[in-house]
């Protein structure tokens, strides 16, 4: 099983998720820009990810969660060009200057099950 990481800026409440998100079947999933390539932060552990969450997030002003992703998933990120960051430790990238953390919207077969995570 694979983790990738869902972030909301504050444009979207709980209640915008479980309607648009789930509904649409779609979700922002969070990416790393770095030289004018699009990477997505891949985990095979949920702690790992939840820590990576904590290392580059404001927990208390944007919404973050966890998507569990499928063979499938992971392919479709590699065919719309983006670079699969196979990540075995909570980076830190929010202070670094060469790259930045930023969201892409990403759409699934299946309506996502939204719900908190605490």
């Amino acid at each position: 099983m694979y983790y990738g990481i869902i972030f909301n800026d504050g444009n979207l409440s709980i209640g915008d998720f479980k309607k648009e998100c789930q509904q649409e079947s779609w979700l922002p999933l969070t990416v790393i820009r770095q030289d004018d390539e699009t990477s997505v932060p891949i985990f095979t552990n949920p702690e790992t990810a939840h820590k990576f969450m904590k290392r580059n997030f404001k927990a208390r002003e944007v919404l973050t969660g966890l998507l569990m992703l499928t063979d499938k998933d992971i392919e479709n990120i590699k065919d719309k060009g983006w670079k699969v960051l196979d990540l075995k430790w909570p980076n830190k990238y929010k202070d670094r200057k060469d790259c930045q953390i930023d969201v892409e919207i990403f759409e699934i077969d299946s309506k996502p099950d939204v719900m908190t995570y605490k």
